[in-house]
């Protein structure tokens, strides 16, 4: 797989989500529908109890339902970082270096 740079992804956080909506109305739901260019997909939420035994409420990946706070459209999809590992680029004095 290349390497994909999150430029070239559009994201959509779980806290971008939860900011457009009360804290009443995002504990009831159970799916979002996320649209870009064309590419739409529902999406699920799932809830993970941690060692301090609180859950929290995580994106269910459509690619490979791994837990993701973050998902992203690419090549007409919507993945997380699990499926699409994307990553930034280096920049240096505002010039971006391009590492292997």
């Amino acid at each position: 797989m290349p390497v994909v740079y999150r430029d070239e992804v559009t994201l959509v956080s779980l806290k971008g989500i939860r900011t457009q909506v009360t804290p009443r109305a995002f504990k009831e739901m159970t799916s979002v529908t996320l649209e870009h260019d064309g590419v739409r997909c529902k999406v699920g939420f799932v809830s993970v109890v941690g060692h301090d035994k609180v859950s929290r409420r995580f994106f269910k990946c459509p690619g490979c339902g791994t837990p993701a706070t973050v998902l992203g459209a690419f090549d007409g999809k919507w993945r997380g970082r699990c499926c699409v590992p994307w990553r930034h680029r280096a920049v240096c004095n505002g010039m971006r270096l391009l590492l292997p």
